[in-house]
């Protein structure tokens, strides 16, 4: 999945920058001794944030094309959903070109990855609107992906950008054999999404939100009448079994209240445009 965002306005940065600065920004990584000891209500986020910048045309220069985008560090706001503004907000530094990881114990609930900010005064005049929906499950060590922001070689208010959250499991895993090798096997896959229910992947619905919106209902609808106690369902995981010029063949598992159910979907271009969707039901 990726998407192009632009700068919503200088006063809504303004706000947020204010009420992180009361509220106070938590670290987004547990040190080890913090992550030995999850009590009950408590999970573990894993993650990582990739920023790529573009190459700079050499036409580009002066104080009006904006501020070096490679030059700058930057900072990854994350917080739990809900409208309390004294919530706690957790920070993720980052720099360009390079991968940062992010292992953190934190309440269960529901959180958002809100946005990309320049570190230092910068942030009152750029951010970078995110906002990926995940969640944290008590008792599990959930691996929500990783993300890769692109931004323009030079950045000012308005820039746009682009962003992409994906499913790398193996390298997660690798890093945390080397860094937490209790946790190593034990990650369960839930990428953070930007649609509720619906997470990121690879595959035929990948690159459009409304084809992925369409199939959640599908199979919201199909596993709704095998188990109608359960309201509301996750999309835990996406696996391309075949794909050709003409269909992709995928497996959907869905997290229906803790319970893992699988379904398999075919998308075939449609005979008067679009695409249709078949869905059954994994034995």
């Amino acid at each position: 999945m990726k998407r192009e965002n632009w700068f919503s306005g200088v006063a809504r940065t303004l706000l947020i920058f204010i009420v992180l600065s009361v509220a106070g920004c938590a670290s987004m990584n547990s040190s080890r001794e913090e992550l030995q000891s999850v009590a009950a209500g408590e999970g573990i986020v894993v993650g990582s944030v990739l920023i790529k910048v573009a190459k700079e045309s050499g036409q580009s220069s002066g104080l009006f094309q904006g501020s070096k985008a490679e030059e700058l560090n930057y900072s990854v706001a994350i917080a739990q959903s809900g409208l309390n503004p004294f919530k706690e907000t957790y920070e993720l530094p980052v720099s360009p070109g390079k991968e940062t990881y992010f292992v953190k114990k934190l309440k269960a609930g529901d959180y958002q990855i809100l946005n990309l900010t320049p570190a230092g005064l910068f942030a009152m005049q750029v951010s970078f609107g995110i906002k990926l929906n995940f969640k944290v499950l008590p008792g599990e060590t959930n691996y929500i992906g990783h993300l890769v922001i692109e931004l323009p070689a030079r950045i000012r208010p308005g820039s746009p950008f682009n962003f992409a959250m994906e499913n790398d499991k193996e390298a997660a895993q690798a890093h945390l054999r080397d860094n937490y090798p209790s946790l190593s096997e034990k990650i369960v896959v839930r990428i953070a999404g930007v649609v509720e229910g619906i997470a990121p992947q690879t595959g035929a619905a990948a690159g459009s939100l409304i084809l992925q919106s369409d199939t959640m209902t599908m199979l919201n609808a199909m596993d709704a009448a095998e188990d109608g106690a359960c309201k509301k369902r996750l999309l835990a995981d996406v696996e391309v079994l075949k794909q050709s010029a003409n269909s992709s063949e995928e497996r959907w598992t869905l997290d229906r209240c803790g319970k893992f159910v699988a379904y398999l979907v075919t998308f075939r271009p449609a005979t008067q445009g679009g695409t249709d969707i078949e869905v059954k039901k994994v034995p």
